[in-house]
């Protein structure tokens, strides 16, 4: 099973909306086969396996982090049906699929016909891999994990009347740029477009499948620069969110939305956009009203060993619901915290 999320976790950010699946057969007490999902509309991990194997699978033992899938109501054929017609003897399973559409009936498919099934195995770390496909089969929302970086005493990120705060050694660009990966769309504010010009791609880091995030700026459309790189030649890749009264000035990857919740903005572009999980990279104002409406279900705060003069970040909302803990990057630190 832990090879199986091994494999699993080499597809991250690649396979949304589907989850992270790996999977192992073993026959006469030896591995013949192991493959993984990698991305959507390509073959299951289930699948992928038993094409790699360089014997026949009839009597062996197959292991997969989740549940193998049942419907048809998707790109590929139902996993389990496979399993039963290649004559797999006997199922180990890290997790049930949280999907309603399958939510343990594979697993009695499988047990109709007289297969062996064994559910629970690692199922904690089968659950932490899969967190963002568990959280939008449970919700309305995306998964959403916010991050921003700031100086030892407080001072946040970049503002016209100071100087630009640098985490430049390269354990922290590999971070920032691993989480990037790991999403469907980054999200900032018309002020951050404005003063940071950002790219908002993958860099410093493998990326092999070319992955593209979605861009996302939200705020006061006239006031964006037009400029920016982000609006003019990464524009195919952004999407703007902003008010109504821009309609006839904006015509594609356009959400336009008054209303002063963001909780509803997220929910709009999940819809919309079938964004499933979600990067903010914004300023104060975008973070604080995140966290104000208790929306982030991870944060990620790295900490330079600068002492800076200039505006210092004032979080408007406590972090009691949140488990901490920390690791170093190079000479900066990063403070991760996940919702209990």
């Amino acid at each position: 099973m832990r090879e199986c999320l091994s494999l699993a976790a080499q597809a991250i950010g690649d396979t949304s909306p589907n989850p992270l699946v790996g999977a192992v057969i073993i026959k006469n007490d030896k591995i013949i086969g192991k493959g993984y999902h990698h991305k959507s509309g390509e073959p299951h991990a289930e699948v992928e396996a038993i094409n790699n194997c360089n014997e026949s699978v009839e009597g062996a033992t197959l292991f997969c982090n989740l549940e193998p899938c049942c419907h048809t109501n998707k790109k590929t054929p139902p996993c389990a049906q496979f399993l039963v017609e290649k004559k797999i003897a006997e199922v180990y399973i890290g997790m049930l699929d949280p999907n309603p559409a399958v939510a343990g009936s594979g697993v009695e498919l499988l047990k109709s016909q007289g297969i062996k099934v064994h559910v629970g195995i690692l199922e904690d770390q089968a659950r932490e891999l899969n967190k963002v496909f568990i959280k939008n089969m449970a919700s309305s929302l995306p998964y959403v994990h916010v991050k921003w970086a700031q100086s030892l005493n407080g001072v946040f990120a970049s503002y016209p009347d100071q100087d630009r705060l640098m985490l430049s050694n390269n354990d922290s660009l590999v971070y920032g740029h691993k989480l990037r990966k790991k999403y469907d769309a980054i999200m900032i504010g018309r002020e951050t477009l404005n003063l940071d010009n950002p790219r908002l791609n993958i860099r410093y880091v493998d990326n092999q499948s070319m992955k593209n995030p979605l861009k996302v700026i939200i705020g006061d459309y006239e006031m964006m620069n037009k400029e920016s790189t982000l609006l003019k030649s990464e524009r195919a890749m952004t999407v703007i969110v902003t008010s109504s009264k821009y309609e006839k000035l904006i015509h594609d990857n356009v959400l336009f939305s008054d209303a002063q919740s963001i909780k509803e903005i997220f929910q709009a572009l999940k819809t919309k956009f079938g964004i499933q999980s979600l990067l903010i990279e914004g300023g104060m104002k975008l973070i604080n009203s995140v966290l104000s409406e208790n929306l982030a279900d991870e944060i990620s705060v790295l900490v330079s060993p600068e002492i800076k003069q200039g505006k210092v970040f004032k979080l408007e909302q406590n972090l009691n619901q949140y488990k901490a803990q920390s690791k170093t990057l190079g000479n900066n630190v990063v403070f991760e915290y996940r919702k209990i």
